[in-house]
Formats: C-alpha cells, sequence, structure tokens
C-alpha cells in the first residue's frame, strides 16, 4: 500500500485546475468516488456519453 502523502499527491496532481488549486468539490469527490467521473469527462471528453 503506497503511503497516503503519494495516494494524495497523486490525487492532487490530476484533479487540480490549470492554475494548480484543488477545489472544495474535488475535494468532496475524492471522498464520494465521484471525483473519478469528472477526471474521465476531463481526460477522454468525447467517450463520458456512452
Amino acid at each position: 500500500r503506497a503511503p497516503p502523502e503519494i495516494e494524495w499527491g497523486l490525487l492532487f496532481t490530476l484533479a487540480s485546475d490549470w492554475l494548480g488549486f484543488l477545489h472544495k468539490d474535488s475535494v468532496r469527490g475524492i471522498y464520494d468516488g465521484s471525483v473519478f467521473t469528472k477526471l474521465e469527462k476531463k481526460w477522454h471528453p468525447s467517450q463520458s456519453d456512452i
């Protein structure tokens, strides 16, 4: 298992905006799992409609 610092670092890198800010809704999404659907839409916008 990875240390918590690495897990949060990875999530911060993936979920932060282009200015490097991690917004409140992204942090909430980490806990409820909705951040992964947001990341899918962010990285694969044409495949998210399936």
